[in-house]
């Protein structure tokens, strides 16, 4: 996992705040362009949409928002409090079942016979949950995180954007940097997703860690070795320049003067 610190984590997830909203709402099947998330993000109004796809990116903006003001803010914890929270901006709207609260019905994910957890077992489900976290290694935490919380399904919906929510939370306060899926993905992050969903072993775990911190790897490229390589060519780029003008620059020439001889001793 790379770690970049507290305050460039942030600073990653402030200036990349429309692309993970473009991404999430993405993998719910939006068709709302990159454009169109961020002027929603900003709370205008776009037309060419259906209401449940202006409505879905606002949630995840509301969410993503709130996420970000828990961190700078202090008050950030994996509790079923803030996840709650979280998801009621995320899945307003959409989320008819126990809205507010864990959900009161069974669900059912498309794709795949795995039957989620029944909503008696949730709370417990949540406590082994942390209990897991806390006996993760420091940089698998926050994806332990991930993949439990999805494939719980704790809610009726925005389980998925509930989760990455909460991981890029726990990551970012962690100092690592924060990850994004997008669509050119999800056919293999959606397979992997699946095989963990119905497996629940080991090996799938696994592989599903080693994607996640390939979308990762993506970011931190982007956002910080990228930016350093550039930065190191210009500064390679200026001392070549400025060698090149110390070997081209003429010599400098020391000007004659002419002194007159004085008569000294003459007399007029």
């Amino acid at each position: 996992m790379k770690k970049v610190g507290y305050e460039q984590a942030m600073e990653i997830a402030h200036k990349m705040s429309t692309k993970f909203i473009y991404d999430m709402a993405q993998l719910e099947g939006n068709t709302a362009t990159y454009e169109e998330v961020e002027t929603i993000a900003a709370g205008r109004s776009v037309g060419g949409l259906s209401v449940r796809e202006v409505n879905q990116v606002y949630g995840i903006a509301k969410g993503w928002n709130r996420m970000l003001d828990f961190l700078k803010d202090g008050n950030f914890e994996v509790s079923k409090e803030v996840a709650v929270l979280l998801n009621m901006n995320i899945s307003s709207g959409e989320n008819y079942n126990g809205f507010g609260d864990f959900r009161v019905r069974p669900v059912r994910i498309s794709g795949t016979d795995y039957m989620p957890p029944r909503p008696d077992e949730l709370e417990t489900l949540w406590n082994e949950m942390i209990d897991g976290i806390e006996k993760a290694p420091d940089d698998e935490k926050a994806l332990y995180l991930y993949l439990e919380s999805s494939r719980n399904q704790y809610f009726g919906d925005g389980n998925k954007r509930t989760a990455l929510t909460m991981m890029n939370a726990m990551l970012i306060e962690e100092g690592y940097c924060p990850i994004t899926i997008t669509m050119e993905d999800n056919k293999e992050y959606r397979s992997k997703l699946l095989d963990f969903y119905e497996r629940y072993d080991p090996a799938s775990r696994k592989s599903l860690y080693e994607f996640l911190k390939k979308c990762q790897d993506k970011v931190y490229e982007y956002w910080v070795v990228e930016p350093e390589r550039k930065a190191q060519q210009e500064k390679e780029r200026e001392k070549e320049i400025s060698t090149a003008k110390t070997k081209t620059a003429p010599k400098k020439i020391q000007l004659k003067v002419y002194k007159p001889k004085t008569n000294k001793g003459m007399s007029r």
